[in-house]
């Protein structure tokens, strides 16, 4: 497959990013995207590096859903734990890729004790009006749903527990 394509993630009320990224492997519901080094600071939780700069992360994009689940590594390729955002359902648009964050976001590592993120940063999102409130209720029933799934031991999906960096061949 190992197919190119740029990934347009928009922020509302910041600015969007672009991520160039191979596919990796595509199933019948579900996209495999290779981003073959993070470029940025680290990136932690509660003061634990949870990404490093130039560390690869596999991006599991669900079709039709409305979050993606990153399998977030260290320089030395140790899974860390998955990293799963709230964003409305890709849209395709030849290999130019595209999906709105909702802010809420959700930590699992690979030790257990999930936690949700940003919310704080949800709510200032809604009192400036920067999501609507449809979008606003579908990000929160999306965010009930997979609560559901971390209580019940089935989050992050088995699919994005069980691929790993060497499945893809990187």
């Amino acid at each position: 497959m190992n197919r190119e394509i740029v990934y347009r993630y928009k922020r509302l009320g910041k600015p969007s990013m672009e991520f160039n990224q191979t596919i990796v492997l595509e199933e019948k519901d579900v996209w495999v995207l290779l981003l073959e080094r993070h470029s940025g600071p680290p990136v932690t939780v509660d003061g634990t590096t949870i990404l490093e700069d130039g560390a690869p992360i596999l991006w599991f994009v669900f079709r039709g859903e409305w979050h993606d689940v990153g399998r977030f590594h260290l320089h030395d390729r140790r899974c860390t734990g998955w990293y799963t955002n709230i964003c409305t359902p890709v849209e395709q648009d030849g290999d130019t890729w595209s999906s709105t964050d909702l802010y809420i976001d959700h930590w699992q590592p690979v030790d257990g004790g999930g936690k949700w993120l940003d919310e704080d940063e949800f709510a200032e999102a809604r009192s400036r009006k920067l999501i609507d409130d449809a979008i606003a209720e579908r990000a929160l029933r999306e965010q009930r749903h997979i609560e559901r799934l971390v209580m019940t031991e089935a989050w992050p999906p088995a699919f994005a527990r069980t691929i790993d960096l060497e499945q893809v061949g990187y």
